[in-house]
């Protein structure tokens, strides 16, 4: 009896984050997961480093907003999560070439590639992508990217690095599960509008 009371005590003691371990955080549930900082899909996991943290936070900078005040808005954060779950979803669920899955080497790298705020194609008018399009490569345009992808972190919103840690805890509701894509205006194959950006699946995607 007395090793029966023991193991009792010890559960009592413990059990609370014995369960909150066993059964996570809303982002541990789904198709594709992200817990405890491990991004997984149906056919590959990986684990975030400081780095894609770093790039994830820039990128939400640049694509939902520089403002600590709205960082501090309910609508802002909800955007902000449709980002995050938005690239985990792409990382995961798009075939690459040779049906590779992640096409990505790394979580920072899409980002790079999908997010135009901390793209180096876009970041200086003697880039391919600005000689294609310069009006969307004025100096003020090509000032707020260098702003943004020099950005550290001590000087993001409190909100917005909150945001990250608890996504990449596991702690953030997926708004738009299966979704690969979000532009600021409605593209063929989006299908929700959350904080001024339409996401959805673009055309021609190669889903797993």
């Amino acid at each position: 009896m007395n090793w029966l009371l023991g193991l009792g005590l010890l559960f009592a003691a413990f059990g609370d984050k014995l369960i909150a371990g066993a059964g996570g955080g809303p982002g541990c549930r789904g198709r594709v997961t992200v817990c405890n900082g491990v991004i997984k899909g149906p056919r590959s996991e990986y684990r975030l480093t400081d780095v894609d943290k770093l790039w994830l936070a820039r990128a939400l900078l640049g694509e939902v907003s520089e403002s600590a005040a709205r960082w501090q808005d309910s609508e802002t954060k909800r955007g902000g999560a449709a980002v995050c779950w938005a690239m985990a979803q792409n990382f995961s669920l798009i075939r690459g070439p040779g049906d590779a899955v992640p096409r990505y080497s790394s979580f920072t790298l899409l980002l790079k590639a999908y997010c135009q705020p901390i793209n180096p194609k876009w970041a200086s008018s003697r880039t391919q992508k600005c000689r294609e399009h310069p009006a969307a490569c004025t100096e003020r345009h090509l000032t707020r990217r260098r702003r943004v992808s020099t950005a550290t972190l001590a000087s993001m919103p409190a909100g917005l690095l909150d945001l990250v840690d608890q996504w990449v805890a596991g702690q953030i509701v997926n708004p738009i599960p299966g979704m690969t894509d979000w532009h600021a205006r409605s593209f063929r194959g989006a299908r929700v509008q959350i904080a001024g950006n339409h996401f959805g699946v673009s055309e021609g995607r190669n889903l797993i």
